[in-house]
């Protein structure tokens, strides 16, 4: 077979060469238009379902909303998990389905389920609602806004009426989550005593709210020639004119909502909020479309978004852009990629002038190297796969074979055209010195792929990121060696037809000559040389248990994420005045570029953290006075500076694979399960206590800490009965 491709090619070395140009054409293209993304989908199918509870505290929504539905949602068809968790009105439940489901298709299961899991709801809680369809890496572009001259309420208001609408109208994005400022809502502070001496009851009163700010269809108005369309209009639009609404007539005049109440506009219970810079400000965050192109969409939105920095600016609102940028890290790893490929091509070429001094055998292993990657890049296109940092890394990986391959084959032909003179046939001689090189390196490749190939058979999270890497290497390796048998020979035989190499470099037969000694004389000693060999080899096994084992090894990014949380029940005005502190002495380490922090929760968020939890986005910035790992120590240190809080530090990408994974970011976890909450935080705290007398055991958290301080209420049905009132109206008040 090998024989018979070789012998192919140089028949019609015109024909190979310009299919080989045009597979580096089509190459191209596929790179040009490649999805590019950090990491392969290594996240199974998985659907975020939350539900609002206003009012219920975790437990209420533990028992009367989060269970119900899982109860209705885990019975769907291939779901491997259900998790969940439970706060102060909100409900997250993440269901997780087997590796290869259609995600669309899942999607829909669930949708269908909730429709009939709903009847089981209490009222006044809000429909379960879908969390948008994202890539794995979910995190696209964070990026805040702060204002000296609006206030929190109106900055938050151009935010999310104004920018949020145009943000998501660009293509890829999946949702915009805002954290900070402060929402707007019409609010009534009623006087007690100007409510009880009209007669009338909060019941009345939210009743003559609802029906001024009704909006009703007018239906329409038939005429003998034409149908006219009645538009209602809501009575009370303006503040003023809810204030005007009639309550109810006793003896005939009219009370007023504005006679018992103040009508005004004011800013809606919070449960979260964001500083950038150490000053309150609004964090944007959004994340990617599912089979989007990460680098794209982020280029899109960044450029939409400095046309809107533009318009903003004469506002007073300053616009912090890349408080988080994923795509830095594919572009770092394109750059390196790059670099890699040319610095390997510029050695290739001046080993070959070197070597063979001539320019036409290094155009021919130059070229060579290109059009294997290149195709390789075509069939991961025509596959459907991304480009990632796993498979640009296994064409980093396969660089050295496809350079070997480049080489051999040059070298050979040269070698043999020399040592035969110009008299010799040429194809004859081409044929002959390409398949004596090349059996022996088909073998050695083919030996190279079969210990590649059990990780084509990983399944789980290491499938999910080595196939792609082998994948690439192997379709890399397996290209590269059908150039070098059909390209490489076909130039050779269109370039090197009339062209006799020059003689080999007096410097080349000398390294020749010292290593045909150097064989020979270790030839009577093969008995030893093997036994050293193989005593290597025990040595080196010996010494694994000791290096320890890791999925990844630790990424070289310029982002870190800090984990912190302070005890249960703490105030948000509390954790924004800690972070504040924390986030001026982070501003003051040099090569700290920015510092943003989220606490609790966005509205509408997908993460339902309490007041006392805020993760800080740190932007490192490494000089030559200090590398990433020593910012990253330096960070430590300030938050050791604040004992009263437990704090987790990671890299972004080691945070989103834990996170999208199993809903935690630790390598290790224990999960307590049981029927009584106080039983399951006193099992949890007993383990916690036995896992920090380990050695080396780092830091250990409560993923959910004992409960926080409540105030109970209990109702005494004597009084509720003495005074006429009902439950749900001492409740509601």
């Amino acid at each position: 077979m090998l024989a018979t491709i070789v012998r192919s090619s140089l028949a019609a070395p015109r024909i190979v060469t310009a299919l080989s140009l045009l597979v580096a054409l089509l190459g191209t293209g596929a790179l040009l238009g490649a999805r590019l993304d950090v990491f392969p989908d290594f996240a199974p199918p998985h659907v975020l379902v939350q539900v609002e509870a206003p009012g219920l505290d975790a437990t209420q929504v533990e028992s009367l909303v989060t269970r119900p539905l899982e109860d209705v949602l885990g019975g769907a068809e291939n779901v491997e998990a259900v998790r969940s968790t439970s706060s102060q009105g909100l409900a997250a439940i993440q269901v997780v389905f087997g590796r290869g489901s259609d995600p669309y298709l899942q999607r829909q299961v669930i949708s269908e389920r909730l429709g009939g899991g709903s009847a089981l709801l209490p009222p006044g809680i809000g429909p379960p609602q879908l969390s948008p369809l994202s890539s794995s890496m979910e995190y696209l572009l964070h990026f805040g806004f702060t204002s000296d001259r609006l206030s929190p309420l109106e900055l938050h208001d151009l935010v999310r009426w104004t920018l949020k609408p145009q943000i998501l109208a660009v293509p890829g994005v999946a949702q915009a989550q805002i954290f900070g400022g402060e929402s707007r809502e019409r609010q009534l502070w009623v006087d007690p005593v100007k409510l009880n001496a009209a007669g009338v009851t909060l019941e009345e009163l939210s009743e003559a709210v609802r029906r001024a700010t009704l909006i009703s269809g007018g239906g329409y108005l038939e005429t003998a020639v034409q149908r006219l369309v009645l538009r209602a209009q809501a009575p009370a639009e303006s503040l003023s004119a809810l204030g005007q609404a009639v309550v109810a007539t006793p003896a005939g005049v009219p009370v007023r909502i504005g006679d018992i109440a103040q009508v005004r506009d004011g800013a809606a219970p919070r449960f979260g909020d964001a500083m950038i810079g150490g000053h309150p400000g609004i964090l944007v965050e959004t994340s990617t479309q599912y089979g989007a192109n990460t680098l794209e969409v982020t280029r899109g939105l960044e450029h939409r978004l400095e046309i809107l920095a533009t318009q903003l600016a004469p506002r007073g609102v300053r616009y912090h852009p890349a408080l988080l940028r994923p795509a830095s890290f594919i572009e770092s790893a394109i750059a390196k990629l790059r670099n890699s490929l040319l610095v390997g091509a510029a050695l290739v070429v001046v080993l070959l002038l070197l070597t063979l001094r001539d320019w036409r055998g290094a155009l021919i292993s130059f070229g060579a190297i290109p059009v294997s990657l290149l195709a390789t890049i075509w069939i991961l296109g025509l596959g459907g796969l991304s480009l990632n940092t796993m498979s640009l890394g296994g064409l980093v990986v396969a660089l050295g074979v496809v350079v070997d391959d480049a080489v051999i084959d040059v070298e050979n032909i040269t070698r043999r055209r020399r040592a035969a003179g110009a008299s010799a046939d040429m194809r004859s001689l081409l044929l002959e010195a390409s398949l004596e090189v090349r059996r022996p390196v088909f073998y050695a490749t083919a030996a190279v792929a079969v210990a590649f190939l059990p990780i084509l058979m990983l399944s789980g999270l290491q499938g999910a990121f080595f196939r792609p890497l082998a994948t690439a290497f192997l379709l890399a390796v397996g290209l590269s060696l059908l150039v070098a048998m059909s390209a490489t020979p076909a130039l050779c035989a269109l370039l090197m037809r009339h062209h006799q190499p020059r003689a080999e470099p007096a410097w080349l037969g000398s390294c020749k000559r010292w290593q045909r000694s150097a064989i020979t004389g270790l030839e009577p000693r093969a008995a030893p040389v093997l036994v050293g060999v193989v005593l290597s080899g025990v040595a080196g096994l010996a010494l694994l248990p000791v290096l320890g084992a890791r999925l990844l090894p630790d990424f070289r990014e310029n982002y870190l994420i800090a984990h912190a949380s302070l005890r249960p029940g703490i105030s948000l005005l509390e954790t924004s005045r800690v972070g504040e502190r924390i986030a001026a002495r982070l501003a003051a380490i040099p090569g700290v570029k920015s510092v943003a922090e989220q606490i609790g929760r966005a509205e509408n968020g997908q993460d339902p953290d309490a007041p006392n939890k805020s993760e800080f986005e740190i932007q490192l910035e490494p000089s030559g006075r200090a590398t990433t790992g020593q910012l990253e120590a330096r960070v430590r240190e300030v938050f050791e500076q604040f004992p009263n809080q437990l704090v987790e530090i990671y890299s972004v990408l080691a945070e989103r694979i834990g996170e999208t994974l199993s809903g935690n970011v630790a390598p290790f976890s224990v999960s307590v399960f049981g029927p009584d909450l106080d039983v399951d935080d006193e099992v949890a705290g007993g383990i916690a206590a036995l896992l920090r007398k380990l050695p080396q055991s780092g830091t250990v958290r409560l993923q959910v800490p004992p409960r926080q301080p409540e105030l109970g209420m209990q109702l005494r049905p004597e009084r509720l009965s003495l005074y006429g009132l009902q439950a749900a109206e001492v409740l509601g008040a």
